[in-house]
């Protein structure tokens, strides 16, 4: 026999033993089958009673590193961390949305349902993101091409490109030739994480198949009475005329656009009035066990100054006066030889800035400058402009070897760009934040990087400028 509801009853049931089993109903307990004996003209009753099972489970959430979450379903949840676990949860679908970590991938939406009595468990896994950043090039010619090679390798046309979520770490960029210009100098640069590295290449117009940037004088290089080099002629020269006090000179580095009739302050480092600390140079120092600036017997002049063993040891020269300042269409030229001892344990500074108290600021607060820099742990060489405490920088336009002289060069054209050279060959321009309100002072110095002495040795000094 069998029967279904809640009320059942059967007249016609011959005597005997009868045994009961009752169906399963969902969200409810089961009653247990139940024997009895039906005698002859008796009533024998079976009582089932279903008690309601409880309406709730348990949710779990794990994920793989800390992290927030927000559960939505019947109830709303939110928790954070790497494990949650949410008792008498009701029952029915539940849908997960984790929320986002910086540098971590974020895992997707996901639903499950929960029954009575039951579990349900969410797994999120994050997963690291490769550290990133941006790489822009700029360039001044639409005719412009260029490959850039690291972790990636990217290319492009034209005056501006962009690329951003660039793996970090090394980049070397390659220009294009641009029939009638000079092709821009490869360099490389260090892509940091969510930082933007920056190229710039300059395509400066020939002055004829035979010409190049880098054939110029070197900054030692022999007396010549009245002259000075043509760029792009090995063997003739320019005579300066109308100017006989400025003859004898060694041979400066010279560009196309470099005047005869410029104003000329040179120091020579010969004797010792040319480190002079009272008449020519004001001078900044840390630390008290290093040697100051003096003349060396090498030849062409070269002075040195050894900073005590001690780290951040410094010291710092600059002009006694305020001598140059970018005009509107005036050139001004400033160039030196620069060497070091250990070149990787170095802050330094070569260029131009404002009297000012030197230090710290001349390493690492410049306010106004134009210059050539290092830092502690890189032997590359960059270059600077900064105006009122904001600048530009452009980063490994070269690179210093210990113990060996490297040439620095900078021409300023008017107040439009800055043209940075190294060992006579053009690197790098910047345009933007030239100090052109401020006179200033050429300035140099070095700054021990760890518990060690450090020697810094540099050349005869040239700067002229356009009268």
């Amino acid at each position: 026999m069998s029967g279904s509801g809640t009320s059942w009853s059967d007249s016609e049931v011959t005597p005997g033993d009868y045994t009961i089993t009752y169906g399963n109903v969902a969200g409810y307990t089961t009653p247990s089958p139940e024997t009895q004996t039906v005698a002859g003209g008796a009533t024998t009753a079976f009582t089932g009673t279903y008690a309601a099972l409880a309406t709730v489970g348990t949710i779990v959430v794990n994920t793989n590193i800390s992290a927030s979450f927000t559960l939505t379903g019947p109830t709303t949840y939110t928790g954070s961390g790497t494990s949650t676990t949410q008792t008498n949860a009701p029952i029915g679908t539940y849908t997960i949305a984790y929320g986002n970590v910086a540098g971590y991938t974020t895992p997707a939406a996901a639903s499950q349902v929960l029954t009575t009595g039951g579990t349900i468990t969410f797994t999120g896994t994050y997963a690291a993101l490769a550290a990133s950043g941006t790489i822009v090039v700029a360039t001044n010619n639409d005719s412009a091409s260029f490959t850039v090679i690291g972790a990636n390798t990217y290319s492009g046309t034209g005056r501006s490109y962009t690329t951003s979520s660039a793996p970090v770490g090394l980049y070397t960029i390659t220009f294009g030739s641009v029939p009638g210009y000079y092709t821009p100098t490869t360099r490389t640069g260090n892509l940091m994480a969510s930082g933007t590295l920056s190229f710039s290449g300059t395509y400066n117009r020939s002055e004829g198949a035979s010409a190049s940037v880098s054939d110029v004088a070197d900054i030692n290089g022999p007396s010549v009475e009245g002259f000075v080099r043509k760029v792009g002629d090995s063997s003739g020269f320019r005579r300066c005329e109308n100017r006989p006090t400025l003859a004898p000179y060694p041979l400066l580095p010279c560009l196309p656009s470099m005047p005869v009739d410029a104003h000329l302050i040179r120091w020579e480092f010969k004797t010792s009035y040319d480190v002079n600390s009272s008449n020519v140079w004001a001078v900044d120092q840390n630390g008290i066990t290093g040697t100051a600036l003096a003349v060396q017997n090498e030849r062409g002049g070269v002075a040195k100054s050894v900073n005590g063993a001690e780290d951040n040891n410094y010291y710092a020269y600059s002009s006694k006066y305020e001598i140059a300042k970018p005009y509107s269409n005036k050139g001004l030229w400033l160039n030196t030889g620069i060497r070091f001892k250990d070149v990787d344990e170095a802050d330094w500074f070569f260029g131009l800035s404002p009297r000012l108290a030197l230090g710290s600021n001349i390493f690492d607060d410049r306010v106004d400058a134009i210059g050539f820099f290092g830092v502690d742990g890189s032997a590359s060489i960059n270059s600077e402009c900064s105006k009122d405490s904001v600048s530009t920088q452009e980063t490994g336009l070269g690179t210093l070897i210990d113990l060996v002289f490297t040439r620095l060069h900078i021409y300023v054209e008017g107040t439009r760009r800055v043209h940075f050279y190294i060992n006579g060959k053009f690197q790098q321009e910047i345009v933007a934040h030239i100090p052109d309100d401020e006179e200033m002072c050429v300035v140099f110095g070095c700054r021990n990087g760890k518990r060690e002495a450090n020697e810094f040795t540099i050349t005869q000094i040239n700067l002229l400028q356009d009268i």
